[in-house]
């Protein structure tokens, strides 16, 4: 390691940047960087100790949290790393500071509302989590509390009498799961769980399908052509040899 990385990994360390996040910033391997910062704590360099986290630095990570920050979004304002911030809130947590908990809920009542009535038309919680940008354990949340108020909407839509054996018939026509998707609009996980049900019970319409005859003949092909092409290549080269060519090859 030159001298100049050297400088270069006390600099940054001493800016706030965390060993993790100077490694992969200069290619580096993470145990030379701790290496080298042991290194310059031993001859006394201030740097390799770290940005020291003030008092204002731990107000304005509580505040940004407690606003609904991300701890990702917190470090970037506050400049510090990401495992500062997890400490400066751990420690917040265990002398009893609220702010450290964050919001209670980014699920307002209104959202949860419209959640419900996305569930009741049959949406799935990914679906749900998408178009609310929010997680898909958040969704799950909001529905459990909706159900344990009484809220039936938060029951999933009941599935169609026949579906599953729709599901069948198209998958035994050879339709794969994303035109089933799209023709029966359920996801694919409740597709595959229909199918694994049925090859249970021994429906031979959800039996596995093996590859077509299309299928075969194109891997049949591509097993033909890495076979000979060294030889397509050999008799490429003997119709470019003229006469003048062997004549020399001739002792």
């Amino acid at each position: 390691m030159t001298p100049e990385l050297r400088e270069e990994i006390c600099r940054l360390h001493g800016a706030g940047v965390s060993p993790t996040e100077i490694a992969i910033g200069l290619g580096y391997y993470r145990r030379g960087v701790f290496a080298v910062l042991a290194a310059a704590r031993t001859a006394g360099d201030a740097r390799a100790a770290g940005r020291i986290v003030t008092a204002a630095d731990r107000e304005q990570v509580l505040a940004l949290v407690a606003a609904g920050k991300l701890y990702r979004e917190a470090a970037e304002i506050s400049g510090l790393s990401e495992a500062s911030v997890h400490r400066i809130l751990k420690a917040a947590r265990a002398e009893g500071d609220r702010r450290a908990a964050g919001p209670r809920s980014h699920v307002t009542p209104a959202i949860r509302d419209a959640i419900c009535s996305a569930r009741a038309a049959g949406r799935t919680c990914a679906a749900i989590a998408r178009a609310f940008d929010i997680s898909e354990r958040a969704v799950r949340r909001a529905l459990a509390r909706a159900r344990s108020e009484g809220d039936s909407r938060a029951e999933a839509a009941p599935r169609a009498a026949g579906i599953s054996d729709l599901v069948c018939d198209l998958y035994r026509a050879g339709r794969s799961y994303a035109d089933i998707e799209a023709a029966t609009n359920l996801p694919e996980t409740t597709i595959s769980g229909i199918l694994h049900r049925a090859r249970k019970a021994g429906d031979p319409r959800a039996k596995p399908r093996g590859p077509t005859a299309a299928q075969r003949q194109a891997s049949s092909n591509r097993i033909r052509n890495a076979w000979y092409r060294p030889s397509r290549m050999a008799f490429q080269r003997l119709d470019n040899i003229t006469m003048d060519d062997i004549e020399e090859l001739l002792p």
